[in-house]
Protein backbone atom coordinates (compact mmCIF):
# COMPACT_ATOMS: atom_id res chain seq x y z
CA UNK A 1 0.00 0.00 0.00
CA UNK A 2 3.00 2.41 1.05
CA UNK A 3 4.52 2.18 -2.63
CA UNK A 4 1.45 3.23 -4.66
CA UNK A 5 0.45 5.89 -1.86
CA UNK A 6 1.36 9.33 -3.98
CA UNK A 7 0.64 11.47 -1.07
CA UNK A 8 2.76 9.29 1.27
CA UNK A 9 5.56 8.91 -0.52
CA UNK A 10 5.35 13.07 -1.27
CA UNK A 11 4.69 13.19 2.41
CA UNK A 12 7.87 10.97 3.50
CA UNK A 13 10.24 13.09 0.62
CA UNK A 14 9.13 16.40 2.37
CA UNK A 15 10.01 14.95 5.69
CA UNK A 16 13.52 13.71 4.58
CA UNK A 17 14.63 17.06 3.13
CA UNK A 18 13.28 19.27 6.05
CA UNK A 19 14.63 17.13 8.23
CA UNK A 20 18.37 17.28 6.46
CA UNK A 21 17.96 20.95 6.19
CA UNK A 22 16.83 21.14 9.86
CA UNK A 23 19.92 19.14 10.95
CA UNK A 24 22.18 21.62 8.93
CA UNK A 25 21.18 24.58 10.71
CA UNK A 26 21.08 23.04 14.25
CA UNK A 27 24.52 21.70 13.67
CA UNK A 28 26.12 25.15 12.19
CA UNK A 29 24.23 27.41 14.87
CA UNK A 30 25.17 24.17 17.96
CA UNK A 31 29.21 24.48 16.84
CA UNK A 32 29.41 28.02 16.04
CA UNK A 33 30.31 27.32 12.19
CA UNK A 34 28.48 30.06 10.82
CA UNK A 35 30.96 31.02 8.02
CA UNK A 36 32.39 27.86 6.88
CA UNK A 37 30.76 27.10 3.70
CA UNK A 38 31.30 28.85 0.25
CA UNK A 39 27.84 27.02 -0.93
CA UNK A 40 25.73 28.36 1.38
CA UNK A 41 28.11 32.10 2.99
CA UNK A 42 29.54 33.34 -0.48
CA UNK A 43 28.91 36.58 0.05
CA UNK A 44 29.64 36.93 4.05
CA UNK A 45 32.89 35.15 3.43
CA UNK A 46 34.25 37.19 0.79
CA UNK A 47 33.53 40.75 3.20
CA UNK A 48 34.09 38.67 6.27
CA UNK A 49 37.77 38.06 4.75
CA UNK A 50 38.31 41.37 3.67
CA UNK A 51 37.06 42.65 6.80
CA UNK A 52 39.96 40.31 8.69
CA UNK A 53 42.53 41.23 6.01
CA UNK A 54 41.59 44.97 7.11
CA UNK A 55 41.42 44.25 10.16
CA UNK A 56 45.19 42.31 10.32
CA UNK A 57 46.80 44.81 8.71
CA UNK A 58 45.17 47.43 11.15
CA UNK A 59 47.03 45.45 14.16
CA UNK A 60 50.09 45.46 12.33
CA UNK A 61 50.52 49.48 11.31
CA UNK A 62 49.02 49.51 15.30
CA UNK A 63 52.20 47.91 16.67
CA UNK A 64 54.48 49.44 13.81
CA UNK A 65 53.79 52.92 15.21
CA UNK A 66 53.42 51.94 18.58
CA UNK A 67 56.98 50.80 17.94
CA UNK A 68 57.53 53.89 16.34
CA UNK A 69 56.27 56.15 19.02
CA UNK A 70 58.23 54.06 21.72
CA UNK A 71 61.39 54.82 19.64
CA UNK A 72 60.50 58.89 19.58
CA UNK A 73 60.16 58.69 23.37
CA UNK A 74 63.97 56.81 23.38
CA UNK A 75 64.67 60.02 21.34
CA UNK A 76 62.95 62.74 23.77
CA UNK A 77 64.88 60.91 26.61
CA UNK A 78 67.93 61.17 25.04
CA UNK A 79 67.56 64.91 24.53
CA UNK A 80 65.94 65.50 27.97
CA UNK A 81 69.67 63.88 29.40
CA UNK A 82 71.51 65.84 27.01
CA UNK A 83 70.02 69.08 27.60
CA UNK A 84 70.56 68.74 31.23
CA UNK A 85 74.12 67.99 30.49
CA UNK A 86 74.20 71.14 28.33
CA UNK A 87 73.26 72.94 30.96
CA UNK A 88 75.84 71.89 33.40
CA UNK A 89 78.50 72.30 30.43
CA UNK A 90 77.20 76.37 30.69
CA UNK A 91 77.62 76.62 34.20
CA UNK A 92 81.15 75.21 33.98
CA UNK A 93 81.81 77.72 31.47
CA UNK A 94 80.21 80.45 33.05
CA UNK A 95 82.62 79.67 36.30
CA UNK A 96 85.68 79.47 34.27
CA UNK A 97 85.16 82.78 33.39
CA UNK A 98 85.47 83.87 37.36
CA UNK A 99 88.45 86.55 37.19
CA UNK A 100 89.96 85.24 40.34
CA UNK A 101 90.71 81.61 38.84
CA UNK A 102 94.38 81.24 38.13
CA UNK A 103 95.06 80.68 34.13
CA UNK A 104 95.09 76.85 35.11
CA UNK A 105 98.70 75.93 34.40
CA UNK A 106 98.68 74.29 37.75
CA UNK A 107 97.58 70.43 37.15
CA UNK A 108 95.21 70.67 40.49
CA UNK A 109 93.82 74.34 39.44
CA UNK A 110 90.40 75.05 39.64
CA UNK A 111 90.14 75.84 36.46
CA UNK A 112 91.90 72.40 35.30
CA UNK A 113 88.92 70.99 37.68
CA UNK A 114 86.59 72.40 35.65
CA UNK A 115 88.27 71.72 32.30
CA UNK A 116 88.29 67.85 33.44
CA UNK A 117 84.48 67.38 34.28
CA UNK A 118 83.93 69.04 30.90
CA UNK A 119 85.56 66.72 28.99
CA UNK A 120 83.46 63.82 31.53
CA UNK A 121 80.26 65.27 29.88
CA UNK A 122 81.26 65.65 26.65
CA UNK A 123 81.84 62.21 26.38
CA UNK A 124 78.79 61.12 28.15
CA UNK A 125 77.25 63.11 25.32
CA UNK A 126 79.00 61.27 23.07
CA UNK A 127 77.49 57.74 24.21
CA UNK A 128 74.27 59.59 24.07
CA UNK A 129 74.33 60.56 20.27
CA UNK A 130 75.67 57.12 19.81
CA UNK A 131 73.14 54.85 21.51
CA UNK A 132 70.99 52.58 19.36
CA UNK A 133 67.61 50.81 20.02
CA UNK A 134 67.45 47.25 18.89
CA UNK A 135 70.49 48.04 16.88
CA UNK A 136 68.76 51.41 15.61
CA UNK A 137 70.30 54.41 16.17
CA UNK A 138 68.43 57.28 18.08
CA UNK A 139 70.20 59.82 16.41
CA UNK A 140 71.83 60.42 13.21
CA UNK A 141 72.39 63.24 10.60
CA UNK A 142 70.56 63.78 7.29
CA UNK A 143 72.00 64.85 3.69
CA UNK A 144 70.91 68.01 2.33
CA UNK A 145 71.14 69.16 -1.57
CA UNK A 146 71.97 72.77 -1.93
CA UNK A 147 72.22 72.23 -6.06
CA UNK A 148 68.85 73.86 -6.97
CA UNK A 149 69.15 77.08 -4.90
CA UNK A 150 72.77 78.39 -6.27
CA UNK A 151 73.33 76.92 -9.73
CA UNK A 152 73.27 79.88 -12.18
CA UNK A 153 72.02 77.86 -15.48
CA UNK A 154 69.19 80.20 -16.16
CA UNK A 155 71.09 83.13 -17.55
CA UNK A 156 69.84 85.11 -14.74
CA UNK A 157 72.29 88.01 -15.49
CA UNK A 158 74.42 89.11 -12.56
CA UNK A 159 71.47 88.61 -9.97
CA UNK A 160 73.47 86.59 -6.77
CA UNK A 161 71.76 83.62 -5.37
CA UNK A 162 71.90 82.11 -2.05
CA UNK A 163 70.30 79.44 0.03
CA UNK A 164 70.08 78.61 3.87
CA UNK A 165 69.37 75.21 5.12
CA UNK A 166 68.78 74.29 8.95
CA UNK A 167 71.02 70.91 8.18
CA UNK A 168 70.33 69.92 12.55
CA UNK A 169 74.05 69.68 13.07
CA UNK A 170 76.82 71.52 13.99
CA UNK A 171 79.22 69.40 12.33
CA UNK A 172 79.96 67.72 8.56
CA UNK A 173 80.95 67.61 5.21
CA UNK A 174 79.99 70.05 2.05
CA UNK A 175 81.12 68.67 -1.37
CA UNK A 176 81.20 71.37 -3.72
CA UNK A 177 81.76 70.85 -7.86
CA UNK A 178 82.34 74.10 -8.99
CA UNK A 179 82.20 74.85 -13.53
CA UNK A 180 82.17 78.72 -13.73
CA UNK A 181 83.82 79.04 -17.75
CA UNK A 182 86.11 82.01 -18.71
CA UNK A 183 84.30 84.58 -16.32
CA UNK A 184 85.25 84.42 -12.67
CA UNK A 185 82.73 83.50 -10.19
CA UNK A 186 82.59 83.21 -6.43
CA UNK A 187 81.30 80.88 -4.10
CA UNK A 188 80.43 81.55 0.02
CA UNK A 189 79.51 78.66 2.85
CA UNK A 190 78.24 80.54 6.16
CA UNK A 191 77.40 79.16 9.39
CA UNK A 192 74.08 80.85 10.22
CA UNK A 193 71.28 83.08 8.44
CA UNK A 194 71.56 85.45 6.22
CA UNK A 195 71.78 89.10 7.78
CA UNK A 196 68.62 90.42 7.03
CA UNK A 197 70.39 93.75 6.09
CA UNK A 198 71.99 91.37 2.63
CA UNK A 199 69.07 89.73 1.41
CA UNK A 200 67.95 92.64 -0.95
CA UNK A 201 71.22 92.66 -2.55
CA UNK A 202 69.87 89.13 -4.28
CA UNK A 203 66.62 90.25 -5.55
CA UNK A 204 66.16 90.72 -9.00
CA UNK A 205 64.70 94.29 -9.21
CA UNK A 206 67.97 95.32 -7.31
CA UNK A 207 69.47 94.98 -10.55
CA UNK A 208 67.18 95.54 -13.68
CA UNK A 209 64.15 97.65 -14.30
CA UNK A 210 60.49 96.20 -15.42
CA UNK A 211 62.28 95.61 -19.38
CA UNK A 212 64.88 93.72 -17.79
CA UNK A 213 67.14 95.92 -18.88
CA UNK A 214 70.36 96.32 -16.61
CA UNK A 215 70.46 99.39 -14.11
CA UNK A 216 73.07 101.99 -14.61
CA UNK A 217 74.41 101.11 -11.04
CA UNK A 218 73.84 97.37 -11.19
CA UNK A 219 77.62 96.66 -11.33
CA UNK A 220 78.56 99.26 -8.42
CA UNK A 221 75.41 97.38 -6.22
CA UNK A 222 77.14 93.97 -6.98
CA UNK A 223 80.80 95.08 -5.83
CA UNK A 224 79.04 96.79 -2.36
CA UNK A 225 77.67 93.45 -1.88
CA UNK A 226 80.89 91.70 -2.32
CA UNK A 227 82.40 93.81 0.37
CA UNK A 228 79.95 92.96 2.65
CA UNK A 229 80.06 89.47 2.42
CA UNK A 230 84.02 89.52 2.70
CA UNK A 231 83.21 91.43 5.83
CA UNK A 232 80.78 88.95 6.90
CA UNK A 233 82.81 86.36 6.21
CA UNK A 234 85.27 87.57 8.89
CA UNK A 235 82.69 86.39 11.40
CA UNK A 236 80.38 83.65 10.11
CA UNK A 237 82.57 82.04 7.00
CA UNK A 238 83.13 78.88 6.85
CA UNK A 239 85.14 78.88 3.37
CA UNK A 240 84.95 80.83 -0.02
CA UNK A 241 86.70 80.18 -3.70
CA UNK A 242 87.55 83.33 -4.29
CA UNK A 243 87.29 84.73 -8.05
CA UNK A 244 87.18 81.61 -9.68
CA UNK A 245 87.78 80.64 -13.52
CA UNK A 246 87.59 77.43 -15.55
CA UNK A 247 88.40 76.50 -18.55
CA UNK A 248 85.77 75.60 -20.90
CA UNK A 249 82.05 76.73 -20.59
CA UNK A 250 80.29 76.43 -17.75
CA UNK A 251 76.89 74.97 -18.46
CA UNK A 252 75.67 71.40 -18.91
CA UNK A 253 76.31 70.81 -23.06
CA UNK A 254 75.88 67.67 -25.22
CA UNK A 255 78.93 65.75 -24.46
CA UNK A 256 78.25 62.92 -27.02
CA UNK A 257 79.04 65.52 -29.82
CA UNK A 258 82.58 66.28 -30.87
CA UNK A 259 83.64 68.98 -29.19
CA UNK A 260 86.97 70.50 -28.51
CA UNK A 261 88.43 70.17 -24.65
CA UNK A 262 88.18 73.70 -24.09
CA UNK A 263 84.24 73.40 -24.79
CA UNK A 264 83.53 70.93 -22.31
CA UNK A 265 82.52 71.68 -18.52
CA UNK A 266 85.45 71.09 -16.06
CA UNK A 267 84.33 70.43 -12.74
CA UNK A 268 86.81 71.37 -9.40
CA UNK A 269 85.89 69.91 -6.11
CA UNK A 270 86.29 71.65 -2.88
CA UNK A 271 85.65 69.21 0.49
CA UNK A 272 84.73 71.48 3.43
CA UNK A 273 84.37 69.55 6.98
CA UNK A 274 84.03 71.46 9.72
CA UNK A 275 82.72 71.46 13.52
CA UNK A 276 82.70 74.09 16.15
CA UNK A 277 86.50 74.55 16.20
CA UNK A 278 87.81 74.08 13.44
CA UNK A 279 87.23 74.08 9.49
CA UNK A 280 89.38 72.07 6.43
CA UNK A 281 89.11 71.94 2.90
CA UNK A 282 90.39 69.48 0.36
CA UNK A 283 90.44 70.24 -3.48
CA UNK A 284 90.62 68.04 -6.29
CA UNK A 285 90.64 69.98 -9.56
CA UNK A 286 89.76 68.80 -13.15
CA UNK A 287 92.84 67.82 -14.90
CA UNK A 288 92.10 70.19 -17.91
CA UNK A 289 91.94 72.79 -15.45
CA UNK A 290 95.96 73.08 -14.99
CA UNK A 291 98.01 75.77 -15.23
CA UNK A 292 98.99 75.46 -18.54
CA UNK A 293 94.85 76.11 -19.33
CA UNK A 294 94.58 78.52 -17.47
CA UNK A 295 93.13 82.00 -18.42
CA UNK A 296 95.86 84.77 -18.56
CA UNK A 297 94.81 87.52 -16.60
CA UNK A 298 95.64 89.70 -19.36
CA UNK A 299 93.62 87.80 -21.72
CA UNK A 300 90.28 88.33 -20.16
CA UNK A 301 90.15 91.29 -18.83
CA UNK A 302 87.31 90.32 -16.03
CA UNK A 303 89.78 88.12 -14.67
CA UNK A 304 91.07 89.19 -11.52
CA UNK A 305 93.05 85.30 -10.71
CA UNK A 306 92.77 81.89 -12.42
CA UNK A 307 92.25 78.22 -11.49
CA UNK A 308 95.85 76.38 -10.66
CA UNK A 309 96.89 72.72 -11.21
CA UNK A 310 97.01 70.59 -8.09
CA UNK A 311 100.04 70.82 -7.33
CA UNK A 312 99.74 74.77 -6.91
CA UNK A 313 97.00 73.99 -4.22
CA UNK A 314 98.59 74.96 -1.11
CA UNK A 315 100.03 78.04 -2.72
CA UNK A 316 96.55 79.37 -3.35
CA UNK A 317 95.34 78.28 0.43
CA UNK A 318 94.88 81.81 1.89
CA UNK A 319 95.93 83.73 -1.32
CA UNK A 320 95.37 87.07 -0.73
CA UNK A 321 93.14 87.77 -4.27
CA UNK A 322 91.52 84.60 -5.80
CA UNK A 323 92.56 81.97 -3.70
CA UNK A 324 89.96 80.03 -1.62
CA UNK A 325 90.04 80.02 1.68
CA UNK A 326 88.11 78.29 5.42
CA UNK A 327 87.43 80.77 8.10
CA UNK A 328 86.45 79.49 12.10
CA UNK A 329 82.91 81.32 12.58
CA UNK A 330 82.58 83.50 16.16
CA UNK A 331 79.80 81.52 17.48
CA UNK A 332 78.59 84.45 19.44
CA UNK A 333 77.79 86.48 16.02
CA UNK A 334 76.06 83.50 14.57
CA UNK A 335 72.00 83.06 14.10
CA UNK A 336 71.00 79.58 13.59
CA UNK A 337 73.79 77.75 14.62
CA UNK A 338 72.93 74.78 12.55
CA UNK A 339 71.93 76.69 9.58
CA UNK A 340 74.00 76.52 6.42
CA UNK A 341 74.13 79.46 3.95
CA UNK A 342 75.12 79.34 0.21
CA UNK A 343 76.04 82.15 -1.83
CA UNK A 344 77.03 82.14 -5.60
CA UNK A 345 77.45 85.23 -8.01
CA UNK A 346 79.00 86.65 -11.16
CA UNK A 347 82.64 88.19 -9.45
CA UNK A 348 82.94 91.96 -10.95
CA UNK A 349 86.27 93.12 -10.68
CA UNK A 350 86.11 96.64 -8.56
CA UNK A 351 89.17 97.69 -10.53
CA UNK A 352 87.80 96.54 -14.41
CA UNK A 353 84.35 98.21 -15.61
CA UNK A 354 83.07 95.43 -17.26
CA UNK A 355 80.13 93.50 -15.74
CA UNK A 356 80.45 89.79 -15.47
CA UNK A 357 76.67 88.46 -16.13
CA UNK A 358 77.75 84.94 -17.52
CA UNK A 359 76.55 81.61 -16.07
CA UNK A 360 77.90 78.93 -13.81
CA UNK A 361 77.16 75.82 -12.03
CA UNK A 362 77.40 74.05 -8.82
CA UNK A 363 76.23 70.88 -7.17
CA UNK A 364 76.71 70.97 -3.75
CA UNK A 365 76.00 68.35 -0.98
CA UNK A 366 75.98 68.38 2.68
CA UNK A 367 76.71 64.94 4.44
CA UNK A 368 76.19 64.76 7.80
CA UNK A 369 79.48 63.94 10.58
CA UNK A 370 76.90 61.10 11.95
CA UNK A 371 75.40 58.56 9.69
CA UNK A 372 72.08 59.43 8.25
CA UNK A 373 68.68 58.11 9.76
CA UNK A 374 65.46 59.67 8.00
CA UNK A 375 63.17 57.66 9.46
CA UNK A 376 59.50 56.86 7.47
CA UNK A 377 56.69 57.52 9.78
CA UNK A 378 54.73 53.77 9.27
CA UNK A 379 51.35 54.22 7.68
CA UNK A 380 51.46 57.43 6.60
CA UNK A 381 54.37 57.67 4.49
CA UNK A 382 56.43 60.84 6.70
CA UNK A 383 60.03 61.35 6.68
CA UNK A 384 61.30 61.94 10.10
CA UNK A 385 64.39 63.53 9.83
CA UNK A 386 67.81 62.37 11.29
CA UNK A 387 67.77 64.22 14.47
CA UNK A 388 71.35 65.17 16.20
CA UNK A 389 73.36 67.26 18.54
CA UNK A 390 76.95 67.54 19.05
CA UNK A 391 78.96 66.88 21.82
CA UNK A 392 81.46 69.63 21.92
CA UNK A 393 84.14 67.39 21.89
CA UNK A 394 86.98 69.06 20.37
CA UNK A 395 86.19 72.18 22.60
CA UNK A 396 87.68 72.68 26.18
CA UNK A 397 87.46 75.36 28.94
CA UNK A 398 91.17 75.20 29.70
CA UNK A 399 91.18 79.54 29.23
CA UNK A 400 88.81 82.10 29.77
CA UNK A 401 88.87 82.80 26.01
CA UNK A 402 88.05 79.09 25.31
CA UNK A 403 85.09 79.30 27.92
CA UNK A 404 83.76 82.20 26.22
CA UNK A 405 83.30 80.57 22.83
CA UNK A 406 82.17 76.94 24.24
CA UNK A 407 79.27 79.29 26.02
CA UNK A 408 78.36 80.63 22.04
CA UNK A 409 78.44 76.69 21.10
CA UNK A 410 76.25 75.45 23.82
CA UNK A 411 73.78 78.23 23.02
CA UNK A 412 73.75 77.28 19.54
CA UNK A 413 73.62 73.68 20.79
CA UNK A 414 70.96 74.12 22.90
CA UNK A 415 68.69 75.77 19.99
CA UNK A 416 69.31 72.88 17.91
CA UNK A 417 68.08 70.69 20.40
CA UNK A 418 65.03 72.99 21.31
CA UNK A 419 64.20 72.33 17.73
CA UNK A 420 64.66 68.63 17.58
CA UNK A 421 62.70 68.10 20.45
CA UNK A 422 59.97 70.22 19.29
CA UNK A 423 59.77 67.98 15.88
CA UNK A 424 59.81 64.73 17.80
CA UNK A 425 56.47 66.14 19.83
CA UNK A 426 54.89 66.72 16.53
CA UNK A 427 55.62 63.17 14.92
CA UNK A 428 54.20 61.68 18.85
CA UNK A 429 51.26 63.74 18.38
CA UNK A 430 51.02 62.24 15.19
CA UNK A 431 51.76 58.70 16.02
CA UNK A 432 49.79 58.97 19.03
CA UNK A 433 46.26 60.29 16.18
CA UNK A 434 47.03 57.77 13.92
CA UNK A 435 47.36 54.82 17.36
CA UNK A 436 43.86 56.10 18.34
CA UNK A 437 42.23 56.13 14.37
CA UNK A 438 42.92 52.74 13.99
CA UNK A 439 41.77 51.94 17.64
CA UNK A 440 38.01 53.66 16.38
CA UNK A 441 38.87 51.60 13.57
CA UNK A 442 39.55 48.24 15.05
CA UNK A 443 35.87 49.16 17.15
CA UNK A 444 33.91 49.39 13.35
CA UNK A 445 35.21 46.83 11.89
CA UNK A 446 34.45 44.46 14.87
CA UNK A 447 31.25 46.06 14.77
CA UNK A 448 30.74 44.93 11.05
CA UNK A 449 31.96 41.52 11.20
CA UNK A 450 29.63 40.68 13.94
CA UNK A 451 26.87 42.26 12.15
CA UNK A 452 27.61 40.07 9.30
CA UNK A 453 27.68 36.80 12.03
CA UNK A 454 24.90 37.65 13.69
CA UNK A 455 22.71 38.53 10.03
CA UNK A 456 23.99 34.69 9.42
CA UNK A 457 22.80 33.52 12.70
CA UNK A 458 19.45 34.86 12.27
CA UNK A 459 19.65 32.98 8.88
CA UNK A 460 20.34 29.81 10.28
CA UNK A 461 17.88 30.43 13.27
CA UNK A 462 14.87 31.31 10.67
CA UNK A 463 15.77 28.30 8.35
CA UNK A 464 15.94 25.68 11.47
CA UNK A 465 12.67 27.43 12.60
CA UNK A 466 11.27 26.91 9.32
CA UNK A 467 12.60 23.32 8.43
CA UNK A 468 11.40 22.15 11.90
CA UNK A 469 7.75 23.28 11.31
CA UNK A 470 8.11 21.72 7.95
CA UNK A 471 9.42 18.52 9.66
CA UNK A 472 6.86 18.21 12.14
CA UNK A 473 4.16 18.94 9.31
CA UNK A 474 5.83 16.19 7.23
CA UNK A 475 5.69 14.05 10.24
CA UNK A 476 2.10 14.54 11.21
CA UNK A 477 1.27 13.60 7.43
CA UNK A 478 2.87 10.81 7.51
CA UNK A 479 1.27 9.60 10.69
CA UNK A 480 -2.00 10.25 8.92
CA UNK A 481 -0.79 8.38 6.04
CA UNK A 482 -0.15 5.60 8.29
CA UNK A 483 -3.59 5.85 9.82
CA UNK A 484 -5.36 6.20 6.27
CA UNK A 485 -4.04 2.74 5.80
CA UNK A 486 -5.03 1.17 8.60
CA UNK A 487 -8.75 2.74 7.93
CA UNK A 488 -8.15 1.27 3.86
CA UNK A 489 -7.37 -2.13 3.92
CA UNK A 490 -10.34 -3.47 5.96
CA UNK A 491 -12.51 -1.58 3.56
CA UNK A 492 -11.08 -3.41 0.99
CA UNK A 493 -10.87 -7.16 2.46
CA UNK A 494 -13.75 -7.27 4.78
CA UNK A 495 -17.10 -7.59 3.46
CA UNK A 496 -20.60 -8.33 4.56
CA UNK A 497 -22.00 -11.57 3.65
CA UNK A 498 -25.02 -13.60 3.27
CA UNK A 499 -25.59 -16.63 4.49
CA UNK A 500 -25.93 -17.39 0.64
CA UNK A 501 -22.56 -16.22 -0.52
CA UNK A 502 -19.63 -17.70 0.64
CA UNK A 503 -17.38 -16.06 2.92
CA UNK A 504 -14.84 -15.00 0.26
CA UNK A 505 -14.64 -13.66 -2.98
Amino acid sequence: MELTNHSYLETRRNYLSAYSDRKIASDRISNGNRLDSDKHDLGAMGVAAKISGTRIQNFATKTNLQNFHTFLSSQSDGMEHARRIYERMNQLAIQALDPTLGDGSSSGSDLKLLNREFQELAANLDEIVNSEVNGQRLFGGRNVDFTDGISDVNSDGITPKFTSVDVGTTSGTMEIKFSTGRAPDQLYLFRGELPDELKSYFDADTYYDNSGNLLAGARNTMVELQGKLDEHFKTNGLFTTGSWATPGVAQEIDESKPAAGNNLRNYDTFTVTFNDCMTDVDAEFDPDNNSSNSQSPNGNPNAESNQYGQAQMNELMGAANGGFKTGNPDLENVTGGTTLTMIGLNYNSPSVGVTNSAVYEVKANFSPALPTNDLIMPDTGTVMPGLSFGSLGCADISTKENAASVLASIAAELENLTDSMATIAAFQKRTESQIEHLNSSEVTYEAASGRIEDTDFAKEATSLAKNTIKTEMAAHMLSKSARLKDVLIPLTTDHFRSHVLKSTL
